[in-house]
């Protein structure tokens, strides 16, 4: 029974659709619409599809260029040369207190070696610069002038690794009852409060 109807509701829209012209352009343009639309969105797929293909490309191409350059290659040695020679240049402490104690009797034994006495000595750490790690210990020491020991002691720190740094010297020899000199040092320090110093 469903096949007959369906025959004969078949054979209706055959007639309507041989007998109706409005119906069968109307069908044509829809038909047509639907294969430019299809084709519209076939052709944008195909065009992202080789911008993404293109720019692999060029990252490829950029990569390989890369890899065939040495230079990154020694400048990375470089930079690993560079950092270990300024980590050399650095002092190191597991804590602030350790850091002014090491540095302070790092002066003191100096100045001893040197025959130089201390009257007066302050050593404060202060803050890291922006983005470092590292921090700046400074000592500000002063005492009695005795002529060649000043200067044997100033050359024992200038020329010490870690580095130590001659921020400010000043010399009192006007009165020749009084000589004295001061001294403000400054020693960089990389604190881990996580490991043990060596």
């Amino acid at each position: 029974m469903t096949s007959v109807r369906w025959q004969y509701q078949w054979g209706l829209a055959k007639k309507e659709w041989a007998s109706n012209q409005r119906l069968q352009v109307i069908s044509l343009m829809a038909a047509m619409l639907f294969v430019l639309w299809c084709h519209v969105q076939l052709d944008n797929w195909r065009l992202e599809k080789q911008a993404d293909a293109q720019a692999a490309l060029v990252a490829y191409y950029d990569t390989q260029a890369v890899a065939k350059e040495q230079a990154w290659l020694e400048r990375a040695k470089a930079s690993e040369q560079a950092l270990a020679s300024a980590r050399t240049g650095l002092w190191s402490a597991t804590s602030e207190g350790e850091a002014e104690a090491k540095f302070r009797d790092w002066v003191q034994q100096v100045a001893k070696e040197s025959e130089v006495a201390i009257d007066r000595i302050i050593v404060e750490v202060g803050v890291a610069p922006k983005g470092g790690n590292w921090r700046p210990v400074r000592a500000d020491f002063q005492g009695k002038y005795q002529a060649g020991a000043w200067q044997l002691m100033l050359q024992k720190m200038s020329a010490n690794t870690p580095v130590v740094l001659v921020d400010f010297e000043q010399l009192n020899i006007v009165n020749s009852s009084n000589l004295f000199y001061r001294l403000n040092l400054t020693a960089w320090f990389q604190i881990d409060t996580e490991t043990e110093a060596p």
